[in-house]
């Protein structure tokens, strides 16, 4: 049963992930053009909730990979002091907007211990996250680092203690027992005003396990709570753990972090990197896009002409939409059709998507590179797989650049025009020799 609700919550996070990438970026171009203020406040709310709706997506997807036994350690040992100054230096501008008084307090400036940053930095994110969001203005948030060098049943080497500590309404005592749960909410009369998905503290219980480390929670009703993370010193994790790639091609990389969770505020989409997810695409309006798809003007040949093969024709639209001022874009919906286009037409620039039906992206871009008049073709792979394994596997198959969705679009048409560039002037080089 738990097998099949996770391939559940994975699938449903694959469906949504596409019409994700649609709205955020259009939105995204949207106001960085708008001059109207109203517009402005409707278009921030709108990305506000996307950005939400993808932290959710993310979490989910997580949760399943757990349940799966997908999740391994990269751990390696390292001082944790300065990791953790990273986390609350992220949170100053929110502390500082809600008036509260942060304090970090770490026992020693150097604390080594074997530990997965990724991973950590997920459940110290979640728990500051939470202390930030209910405590009300005026209040404390505390981050005290200790060491207890102390031998018990669960560490035999000591063990290095994280205390996230605020003063906010606190959680009522018959409800400290299911706090961890999935998708569990307080029914604190503060945090109902405050609801988030449940699914974060799910998720840090299982990052400090996967440490062999422990997590508490203590509070007082009107006082606040206190959640503890205690981690293994010397020792405490065992060598199959320390530094071992993870064993699904999905694996994680660094998660966005949305402090629109805590502040409200929209957050510059430009930076998101959204990893290791397959997109399952909506193929239902394949024919409408064939339909739409232009023949290359002979007199537009002075511009350069981009093929993009990608089998979602809301995806194929968006990028046509911000590539056609400057360039001739010429459509394929999957790899095979991409590669006969690519042979009739040889464009200056490849985009592809890599998860497509029949022929992939990976097969396109080996078929394309071993053949004498297209591999001088530039080719750019256009994914959700963001893993470093997927990444190597598609450098190796020849392509020359690697970019996760969603995408800015500012960022994609800088590498083509770089790419293209730098081949045009290859080509120059070799000529006057």
């Amino acid at each position: 049963m738990d097998k099949v609700k996770s391939r559940f919550f994975a699938n449903i996070s694959h469906e949504f992930r596409t019409p994700i990438t649609l709205i955020m970026g259009p939105l995204e171009q949207m106001l960085s053009k708008s001059r109207d203020k109203e517009q402005q406040k409707n278009l921030n709310l709108m990305l506000r909730n996307s950005q939400r709706l993808l932290s959710l997506i993310n979490q989910l997807l997580e949760l399943s990979k757990f349940d799966s036994g997908k999740i391994k350690l990269q751990a390696c040992q390292q001082n944790i002091i300065p990791f953790l100054k990273g986390i609350v230096s992220t949170f100053e501008p929110v502390v500082n907007k809600n008036e509260l008084d942060l304090t970090f307090h770490p026992e020693e400036e150097n604390i080594t211990l074997y530990f997965d940053s990724k991973k950590l930095e997920e459940a110290v994110f979640n728990l500051f996250s939470n202390a930030v969001k209910f405590t009300p203005p005026g209040g404390k948030v505390t981050l005290n680092v200790t060491k207890n060098c102390t031998e018990d049943e669960n560490f035999s080497s000591g063990s290095l203690n994280i205390s996230v500590s605020d003063t906010g309404p606190g959680i009522p005592r018959d409800q400290l027992s299911h706090i961890f749960d999935r998708f569990y909410q307080s029914e604190s009369t503060y945090e109902n005003n405050h609801k988030g998905s449940g699914i974060g503290l799910a998720i840090a219980k299982e990052v400090v396990e996967l440490h062999h480390g422990k997590i508490n929670v203590h509070s007082l009703e009107g006082k606040g709570t206190e959640f503890i993370i205690r981690l293994p010193l010397g020792p405490g994790v065992p060598a199959d753990d320390k530094g071992v790639p993870a064993d699904d091609k999905g694996a994680p990389i660094d998660k966005p972090r949305f402090p629109a969770d805590v502040t409200g505020d929209p957050v510059d989409v430009k930076a998101v990197v959204l990893g290791d997810l397959n997109l399952v695409e909506d193929h239902s309006d394949e024919n409408d896009a064939a339909e739409a798809e232009k023949e290359i003007d002979p007199f537009e040949q002075a511009k350069d002409i981009i093929l993009v093969v990608e089998d979602s024709a809301d995806v194929r639209d968006y990028i046509r939409g911000s590539l056609e001022p400057d360039y001739t874009v010429v459509e394929a919906k999957d790899g095979g059709e991409g590669i006969q286009k690519a042979q009739e037409i040889i464009p200056d620039l490849i985009i592809s998507d890599i998860m497509m039906p029949g022929v992939d992206g990976y097969e396109l871009c080996r078929v394309l590179k071993n053949d004498i008049n297209t591999s001088h073709v530039p080719i750019i792979l256009l994914t959700a797989k963001a893993s470093e394994e997927s990444i190597i596997q598609g450098l190796e198959t020849g392509a020359d650049d690697y970019i996760t969705k969603p995408f800015n679009t500012n960022i994609l048409c800088a590498r083509i025009k770089n790419l293209i560039d730098l081949r045009r002037h290859m080509q120059q080089t070799l000529n006057r020799e």
